[in-house]
């Protein structure tokens, strides 16, 4: 069953140089209610697009033959004129494992698949990606009493401890110290209220409460890792 798409009206790019599959995905976009697509088979075209027109996400390719989708993106996140700068995006790749979609959240990717996908698969990522904003300036003003000034301050703070942060729990799972995990993930818990910082706040608990009650923590692990990289990928500006 496909996932709920998202709010129309939704203006999408996508970056792929294979013609076949370019027409499915765009094909398997349309499909979704109220979304339009522009589709280009090159990374420098890409990067133009996006620099130039505001998208509600991107869908990139990573083995463009000019500029792959890695290279498109990191670009696009240094320049802070392009429209599309903190739009969401989606890696395409026919290689992929968990170490490189990792790599991948990391570097400003929300998620990453493999080709081929299933227009389900694509339809339920879309909706992942079209999810609540990254930051909640509302709840931030209420845990600050308003104060504008302090939320910009922790939000940047957030920003620069979250790498270290990311480390510390992929370091203490791999060694099965859930204990120490759990500590840094109450720093976290912390920090994201503070910050309004929701979808990782949640995320976090999840990952939390997995670890607490002997779970697999897998999926949650997941959740994580994607919160923290549209973290580390959206500037906490105040609207």
């Amino acid at each position: 069953m496909t996932a709920a798409a998202p709010a129309p009206p939704t203006h999408l790019l996508l970056a792929e140089d294979d013609a076949v599959s370019r027409a499915f995905l765009v094909q398997a976009l349309e499909a979704l209610p109220g979304c339009s697509v522009t589709a280009v088979a090159l990374g420098q075209c890409a990067l133009a697009s996006a620099r130039a027109i505001r998208f509600d996400a991107l869908v990139l390719d990573l083995g463009l033959p000019d500029l792959d989708g890695a290279a498109v993106l990191s670009r696009l996140r240094g320049d802070e004129a392009a429209m599309s700068r903190t739009a969401p995006a989606l890696a395409l790749s026919a290689e992929l494992d968990a170490q490189s979609s990792a790599r991948l959240r990391a570097g400003g990717f929300a998620a990453a698949a493999r080709k081929p996908l299933s227009v389900g698969r694509l339809h339920a990522l879309l909706a992942g990606l079209m999810g609540a904003p990254v930051w909640n300036d509302a709840a931030a003003m209420s845990a600050l009493a308003g104060r504008r000034d302090a939320i910009a301050g922790l939000r940047t703070l957030l920003r620069a401890d979250l790498p270290a942060q990311l480390v510390q729990v992929r370091m203490a799972l791999a060694m099965d110290r859930p204990g120490h995990a759990r500590a840094v993930l109450h720093t976290l818990t912390a920090a994201a209220g503070f910050c309004g910082a929701s979808e990782l706040g949640d995320a976090v608990q999840g990952l939390a409460t997995a670890l607490a009650d002997g779970s697999d923590p897998g999926q949650a692990v997941l959740a994580f890792e994607s919160a923290a990289a549209r973290v580390l990928a959206v500037p906490g500006e105040l609207d």
